[in-house]
């Protein structure tokens, strides 16, 4: 007997096999918030030898739970997809009341403002990602923006990973940025560089959780669609680039300033 991957956190009340289309994986829930060496959430994946998260998992608290996952296919054409049920009120920021689907996501948009290999002005500190931002003190690729749904009708979500964070695992503060113009070649800014222009809308600051930022995000507050907060009408064609501005204040890294941008994302309302 062994454990694999490394020994779990706390209680595990539920195991399931799940192909997540790269093979059959096995899946646990339960009380716990870590497993092997990572940080997991009530809900871990194991590939190989590693126990993995699946984003943020669910909200991490003392009184919640997965008792039950089941991998299931709807006959949609996305394949198998995972249900978890449980005690908790929501899933990677998402409000989910006790039951969640993982799923693959819809790319939506266009990205650019890389840290390497898109952007003529060169990242102030170095480094950066072909695609993320700029590199901050804690992932030289730099931060991650993407988006994901429809923007007619909007079910567009923005998520941000590979933020810098602190030992306790919390990300520091970060604003989501909509701009009417883009400068492709970039404008330096603290320790990144800004490619979001024109009449700038700022929404949805939070402090994130694991190096992760979302918007829409519940659990900070954050509901409205993005298309209202970006004052566009879906089926408009109207045009919208995207950025997150983020504090980044680790002692000595590089410039004196204290916060970084995402690469940008372009999406067309």
């Amino acid at each position: 007997w062994s454990p694999p991957g490394g020994s779990i956190s706390g209680g595990v009340w539920t195991l399931t096999s799940w192909n997540d289309g790269s093979g059959a994986k096995l899946v646990a829930g339960g009380g716990f918030v870590a497993a092997g060496s990572a940080y997991v959430s009530h809900v871990a994946i194991l590939e190989g030898t590693q126990w993995k998260r699946l984003r943020t998992g669910i909200q991490p608290s003392i009184s919640a739970n997965v008792h039950a996952a089941l991998a299931f296919d709807e006959g949609l054409g996305h394949g198998s997809e995972l249900f978890v049920a449980g005690q908790f009120p929501s899933a990677d920021g998402a409000a989910t009341h006790s039951i969640a689907r993982w799923g693959p996501c819809t790319p939506v948009g266009q990205t650019f403002c890389f840290g390497v290999g898109s952007l003529p002005t060169p990242c102030p500190c170095g480094g950066g990602g072909s695609s993320g931002g700029c590199a901050n003190s804690f992932v030289a690729s730099g931060g991650k923006l993407t988006a994901s749904g429809t923007t007619n009708p909007d079910t567009a979500r923005l998520l941000v990973s590979d933020l810098f964070r602190n030992e306790f695992g919390h990300t520091e503060f970060g604003l989501f940025v909509s701009g009417d113009a883009s400068d492709p070649a970039g404008v330096l800014s603290g320790d990144g560089v800004r490619c979001a222009g024109g009449a700038l809308v700022r929404f949805g600051g939070q402090n994130g959780t694991h190096g992760f930022m979302r918007y829409p995000n519940d659990l900070a507050g954050w509901s409205l669609p993005l298309s209202q907060v970006s004052s566009v009408t879906p089926g408009s064609g109207a045009v919208r680039h995207y950025q997150l501005l983020y504090r980044n204040p680790a002692p000595g890294f590089c410039t004196p300033e204290t916060f970084n941008w995402t690469n940008a994302v372009t999406l067309i309302w």
